[in-house]
């Protein structure tokens, strides 16, 4: 069987967040651009859950270099693809990050993708490089929001929906809470409704 075509994976942007299944881990997501295979359009994300990191910030990664054994080895990063119908296991070797930067911090991904029985594709080796998403700060979140709805035309706390709407197509809020996000859009536009009105 032939490998699977490592070439239409492009990483559109990674987030890395508290993990989900380890208390003390973390889970890495990177979200892949749309793709065709077999005639049939994929849209996916390479997951990594539960990785042990010396550090949960993106300062304290910068210039690292971390190697990890594989699955079943203690410690292996719990990582999978969605293609063909069905996960695939995502074994990581290393993760190298490097300097951090406005935009986020650049991380190289080592390891393979391992396709299960009856598969179309033999175990493919990948080396794939993303860049994990600054957290937007306090004062950029307002500036957003306030942008946000402006270029909208929104000025009143009850057309809330609508800048919600708008900021959930950015990729830097994808995995933000909404019901937090949403109240703070909701007093933003509180805000500035009572600026308005002086």
């Amino acid at each position: 069987m032939p490998a699977f075509p490592v070439a239409l994976l492009q990483p559109l942007v990674a987030h890395l967040l508290p993990s989900a299944i380890h208390a003390h881990g973390a889970d890495l997501q990177i979200e892949l651009a749309p793709f065709v295979l077999g005639g049939a359009p994929v849209r996916t994300a390479i997951r990594l859950d539960g990785v042990s990191l010396p550090s949960p910030s993106l300062e304290g990664l910068a210039g690292r270099r971390l190697l990890f054994p594989l699955n079943p080895e203690p410690g292996y990063i719990d990582g999978s693809i969605y293609v063909d119908g069905r996960h695939h296991a995502v074994d990581v070797s290393e993760l190298r990050f490097g300097e951090l930067d406005p935009h986020g911090l650049p991380v190289t991904l080592e390891g393979w993708i391992h396709f299960d029985d009856g598969t179309r594709f033999d175990d493919t080796p990948l080396s794939l490089a993303a860049r994990i998403a600054r957290p937007l700060s306090e004062p950029e979140l307002d500036a957003l929001i306030d942008n946000t709805a402006a270029e909208a035309g929104i000025a009143t706390a009850h057309q809330s929906g609508k800048v919600m709407a708008a900021l959930s197509r950015n990729p830097r809020l994808r995995h933000a809470d909404m019901a937090l996000l949403h109240a703070r859009v909701q007093a933003r536009l509180l805000i500035a409704e009572a600026r308005k009105a002086r």
